[in-house]
């Protein structure tokens, strides 16, 4: 069993081995729950670094495990699984890594690391990075083009799906709520190596949108994603390809440091993979990218930023043990992006120390936005002491101290139906319904309720057009009352049209969402006039002019329900 040499605080918890799987039908809570909170956390990290013949280097390099925390009622159900690929396998198997990690390798001899020139290397699918969904495919990812699917209710190993194009995905790719995509980057390592943007649709291969050719790649853990661009961010860690076959010691130990050569940026078009700027700054080294967005000619990217990677020597094991602080703390930074090309400008958006950022993504991932989550920095500050930490873009941090718990690698909500028993997946709502998520729901249930808006929308027509015949026939007084009804029908109907759209479909609070919304409110009350003039024109004139009225009546409400539902942006993961 892998132990630390000296205790690391209250959240050691994060580097001890966790090797049983068990299943707990309700776990001990301090405090409560709000009552509106239900759903199920999917998460994946390392969990085993000692296998045995040989013991890992990196904390990052330990064997994935699955982590599923399901809340309801109060209640709090939890469950693990080893995620079962190939390189979990052979590591049972022979008591060694099989594959090479970020910065552990299976001692391979020089001959068996100068054939990788040569022929295509055997790739790890250790995916304790990242969870995300394709479809209805969910699956566990690592900086490798082997992603590995598995059941969100058992947490059972599917499969290891088809690779993806290069030789270093990102494992944080992000999702279009409109078509379901997946759009990612992939560095190509070669002797003609690249950068490469891509989407995914769910059921189909990868297609690349863009290829950028680079001598030495950097290292590019995450990127930037805004309603019209891709943004990478290429920092000064940087590799030839040919040390990684000469190398030993994992992936990282191949990557050189070059602070002299500064930072470049790619603005590249999301749909198309037109290149729109190439834009340069100082050094930097980062992780996690918080959000971008698009304002007045430029991108607004807001990042964890180092001055140095010296994070990454801070989790080897000899370190987490000595209590390293090598290395420079992350800040918060805001990068104004020109998109006419010219100076990028930077600064620091708050003093508190982050990481792991989360934002409310359904809602505002590529728009503007207000508050992330993180937790704080234990290898800056020490592992004693790792807050929670709420980040206000404009007005600084606030941090929730915590009395135990474990280090956090990256998660994924994945909502659902909140179900009576535990151990159920559930959907995630909030207090407030302007706020909630919403609902991922399959093709039977959105036509249900797409049906539903139909008919309420039918039934508010007959009601307009009634309030026309009783305003020619009785009185105008009593119509104006019959109306009330009638546009209270259609904006249920219109809240039941939005609930049927496809998962996940959010707006940014733009000039262009509030014309959209202003044009169908007006294409609203139009129709509801169209209608009283057909019911009246039926009263006066007789019903075969009322027919073509309440025709033009429905085209316009058909306009109204169009302007009134959300134009999609991207959105993960």
């Amino acid at each position: 069993m892998q132990t630390i040499a000296q205790d690391t605080g209250r959240h050691q918890l994060g580097f001890r081995p966790l090797e049983q799987e068990q299943q707990i039908e309700r776990l001990a809570i301090e405090g409560q729950l709000p009552p509106w909170l239900s759903g199920s956390l999917l998460r994946t990290g390392p969990s085993k670094w000692d296998l045995g013949g040989q013991r890992l280097n990196h904390w990052f390099d330990g064997l994935a495990m699955l982590h599923r925390f399901s809340i309801c009622d109060g209640e709090v159900s939890y469950g693990n699984r080893f995620l079962r690929g190939k390189a979990f396998r052979a590591a049972e198997q022979t008591g060694r890594l099989g594959f090479q990690e970020f910065a552990s390798d299976p001692c391979r001899s020089l001959f068996r690391r100068l054939a990788t020139l040569f022929v295509t290397p055997e790739i790890t699918d250790n995916a304790a990075i990242n969870i995300t969904r394709l479809g209805e495919q969910y699956m566990a990812m690592t900086e490798s083009p082997m992603p590995v699917t598995f059941d969100p209710q058992t947490l059972q190993t599917l499969n290891v799906e088809a690779p993806r194009p290069g030789t270093l995905p990102t494992a944080h790719p992000h999702r279009d709520p409109a078509s379901g995509e997946l759009i990612g980057y992939t560095t190509k390592l070669g002797a003609r190596s690249k950068y490469q943007l891509f989407t995914q649709a769910p059921g189909r291969r990868p297609r690349v949108l863009k290829s950028i050719a680079v001598q030495e790649p950097a290292y590019m853990h995450s990127f930037a994603l805004t309603e019209r661009y891709a943004v990478l961010v290429a920092g000064p860690l940087v590799v030839k390809p040919i040390e990684l076959a000469l190398k030993r010691g994992g992936l990282i130990k191949s990557f050189h440091w070059k602070p002299d050569r500064g930072t470049q940026i790619y603005v590249l078009d999301r749909h198309s993979g037109d290149r729109i700027a190439n834009l340069e700054t100082d050094a930097l080294f980062c992780f996690h990218h918080i959000n971008a967005f698009e304002r007045d000619g430029e991108i607004i990217m807001d990042l964890v930023g180092y001055d140095d990677p010296g994070v990454i020597e801070r989790f080897y094991w000899d370190a987490i043990d000595a209590g390293s602080r090598k290395g420079a703390p992350p800040t918060v930074r805001r990068y104004r992006l020109p998109l006419s090309g010219g100076h990028v400008t930077v600064e620091q958006v708050a003093d508190c120390v982050i990481e792991m950022p989360r934002i409310n993504y359904a809602r505002c991932n590529g728009g503007a936005y207000r508050y992330a989550y993180g937790i704080g920095d234990g290898p800056s500050s020490g592992w004693e002491s790792t807050p929670i930490v709420k980040l206000d873009v404009e007005r600084g941090c606030q941090s929730f101290s915590t009395q135990s718990g474990a280090v956090l690698i990256c998660s994924c909500l994945t909502p659902r139906r909140c179900r009576s028993a535990l151990g159920h997946t559930f959907l995630t709502t909030s207090p407030s319904a302007s706020t909630a998520s919403s609902t991922p729901m399959n093709k039977a249930e959105r036509l249900r309720l797409r049906a539903a808006a139909t008919a309420l929308t039918l039934l508010s027509g007959a009601v307009m057009m009634s309030a026309g015949y009783v305003g020619h026939t009785e009185c105008w007084i009593t119509a104006g009352f019959i109306t009330t009804p009638g546009g209270s029908l259609i904006l249920a109907a219109f809240v039941l049209a939005r609930k049927g759209d496809p998962d996940d479909h959010t707006v940014a609070r733009t000039d262009s969402h509030v014309a959209r919304r202003g044009g169908s409110i007006a294409a609203t009350l139009l129709s509801g006039g169209v209608m009283v003039l057909a019911g009246y024109a039926g009263s006066a004139w007789g019903w075969g002019l009322a027919a073509p009225l309440a025709t033009v009546g429905g085209l316009v409400v058909g306009v109204a329900f169009a302007l009134n539902r959300p134009r999609a942006r991207a959105s993960t993961q």
